[in-house]
């Protein structure tokens, strides 16, 4: 939960970074860019929940190996359409 509910509007989740966290930018109601680099392993359960402002969310970097958990983008709805090459569990 470390920006939980934050006025953030964009993130460039840096390089060094393998995991982003339970509910790590729930209800960042403003966020509206997002980059998650190669290195993401794995992507919490609410992580992104109810990030209603966010359009662009790239994910095209990520490996086939990252983990994403349930309804990690909850109430997110920039995705219109979206190819994942990684396993949701």
């Amino acid at each position: 939960m470390a920006f939980y509910d934050s006025k953030l509007k964009s993130i460039g989740i840096p390089e060094t970074c393998k995991v982003i966290g339970r509910m790590a930018f729930g209800n960042c109601t403003n966020l509206s860019s997002i980059t998650i680099p190669s290195s993401i392993e794995y992507i919490g359960v609410y992580a992104f929940m109810n990030a209603e402002a966010l359009q662009t969310c790239n994910l095209n970097n990520i490996k086939p190996t990252c983990k994403i958990r349930p309804y990690a983008f909850s109430g997110a709805y920039f995705f219109e359409n979206a190819t994942l090459f990684c396993d949701i569990f």
